[in-house]
């Protein structure tokens, strides 16, 4: 499963980069709503980076991961009716604010330190968020 963090707007209007609007940007600068995006990956090696967790960093991540669904009175996480990006992924609401300076890099950094992994402290772009994390052959 990969896990995604990001501001409403984005992540449900703007399939590509390329249609990104104005008010979109601006909902996402000044702390628009944030939603969390999941998609089942069928290979686990389609990114070109790799970290191995222990069974006590794996659970620290989930805890944390999970703590960022909005739940419903059943204690599940509150799904958004969007048809997501394909046929593998769903959206669902999330606690609190995005803000530009609260990037879906940096969320991912934060929980990767939360379940006790080196990340940097703030990477707004992808290439800040995995430099340090070991590359898998094409093998």
């Amino acid at each position: 499963m990969a896990f995604g963090s990001g501001e409403e707007r984005v992540y449900l209007e703007t399939p590509r980069w390329r249609d990104i609007k104005p008010a979109t940007l601006w909902s996402a600068m000044t702390g628009g709503r944030r939603v969390m995006h999941v998609e089942w990956v069928s290979n686990p090696n389609y990114l070109d980076r790799a970290v191995r967790l222990r069974p006590e960093e794996y659970r620290r991540l989930w805890t944390a991961i999970r703590a960022d669904f909005e739940l419903d009175a059943q204690s599940r996480p509150r799904r958004i009716g969007h048809p997501g990006y394909g046929r593998s992924d769903a959206f669902y609401w999330a606690t609190g604010k995005f803000h530009a300076l609260k990037t879906c890099n940096s969320w991912a950094s934060d929980r990767m330190r939360v379940a006790g992994v080196k990340a940097s402290i703030w990477p707004p772009f992808v290439q800040g968020f995995v430099w340090r994390y070991r590359k898998v052959s094409a093998d």
